[in-house]
């Protein structure tokens, strides 16, 4: 279930609770990184890393995030890290991302 990044944040800080995030290096990250959060029952945020992902791959990756997100028994919140022009931070909200950090030296 995705959640907003915002209010799982806010309701973890509002009881003392910790959300862990995991950078997705890859697919195979996905599966391991979802079974842990569910196995623990704990909320959990998926990063995608800007730098990682030229050449298109974050556009094939991001459906697959999506889908087993949204079939996740735990909340989950998709985060996109160190995010470098305007563009890309624009572009990852409207693919789904609900939380950007910007890499500001490097943003143009």
């Amino acid at each position: 279930m995705i959640y907003d990044m915002r209010d799982m944040l806010r309701h973890a800080r509002a009881e003392g609770q910790v959300v862990a995030s995991f950078e997705l290096l890859g697919l195979d990250f996905l599966g391991g990184v979802l079974d842990a959060a569910q196995a623990v029952q704990a909320p959990v945020i998926l990063g995608l890393c800007e730098a990682r992902f030229r050449h298109g791959r974050f556009d094939l990756m991001m459906p697959s995030v999506l889908d087993a997100a949204r079939r996740a028994g735990v909340p989950v919140a998709i985060h996109l890290e160190r995010g470098r022009t305007i563009e890309a931070i624009g572009h990852a909200l409207d693919a789904g991302c609900n939380g950007v950090m910007i890499d500001a030296p490097a943003a143009e």
